[in-house]
């Protein structure tokens, strides 16, 4: 398939990583201030472990969005393993547009829209790929180059795609 839109998303909001920081980091501090504590065997592996393995969780989740003649791919590692491909001839409708995604979607991440908004796969900001499949399912997948993305449907054979 050829390629003519090609994104690759990860989590890179500076208020995220702070709270993740200081949750990874808090342990460690508690570590220096009390050198002489006697339980290690409870305290290691759920104070920095499952602390780490959020930080290590955040770091491999990674939004990848293809498009091509044919339709849109999207894969959100770790959760999808292959890619997910939608044809043109399953596509009723496809638009670039602006989303709130605390007030539609709850926040970003793989989500399920309130009031009929369908699911979502955002990383950040706020503008996204709008797709309405044949059956009535809709699916945004979030974008940071929304000009890009929408010049590459309308050559896709999406030419009725607009920015919304």
């Amino acid at each position: 398939m050829t390629i003519l839109f090609s994104e690759k998303q990860r989590f890179t909001q500076w208020w995220l990583w702070l709270i993740i920081g200081l949750v990874v980091l808090d342990p460690l501090y508690m570590i220096i201030r009390k050198p002489g504590l006697r339980d290690w065997a409870t305290f290691l592996p759920v104070n920095v472990g499952i602390p780490l393995l959020i930080f290590i969780f955040f770091r491999v989740l990674c939004l990848h969005t293809r498009i091509g003649p044919g339709g849109i791919s999207v894969r959100f590692s770790p959760f999808h393993r292959k890619w997910r491909f939608f044809s043109r001839e399953d596509i009723r409708g496809v638009s670039v547009r602006k989303y709130r995604p605390l007030l539609e979607y709850g926040g970003w991440g793989l989500r399920y829209g309130l009031s009929g908004k369908g699911r979502a796969y955002t990383v950040s900001g706020n503008m996204g790929i709008q797709i309405i499949f044949r059956d009535g399912r809709k699916l945004l997948i979030g974008t940071r180059h929304a000009a890009d993305a929408l010049q590459a449907l309308q050559d896709a054979a999406f030419p009725e795609a607009i920015i919304v």
